[in-house]
């Protein structure tokens, strides 16, 4: 069986801190996690853990962050064909939660730009 995924690949950084800021509040994370993620992505690699050897054709900038991408799906066996582009301007999905259970999780998007 062969499959192929075709979408947008984002990053979703996730931090935890002691308090949820609101307004121009600053907080200091007291850790965080980088994963990839969108809907091709996702099922890429859900595939690969499967067993299956799934192709992905996604945008993919020259960057840091792209190389990151490529030597995680490497790892799990996804053969990922790039279409070029200037920079990683993908939406990334960034996560604030609360190390106390009774505070909610706030999201925010926002862009980054590749390094030059």
């Amino acid at each position: 069986m062969k499959a192929l995924f075709i979408g947008q690949a984002y990053i979703d950084i996730t931090f935890l801190a002691d308090q949820i800021p609101t307004g121009d509040e600053k907080a200091i994370a007291q850790d965080y996690a980088v994963s990839f993620g969108g809907n091709a992505v996702t099922a890429a690699f859900c595939c690969a853990k499967l067993g299956l050897a799934p192709d992905l054709l996604c945008s993919l900038a020259d960057d840091w962050l792209a190389r990151m991408f490529l030597d995680m799906a490497a790892r799990y066996g996804i053969s990922v064909h790039g279409r070029k582009v200037r920079e990683s301007s993908s939406p990334s999905s960034c996560r604030m939660m609360a190390s106390a259970p009774s505070c909610a999780a706030a999201t925010m998007t926002s862009c980054i730009p590749s390094r030059r």
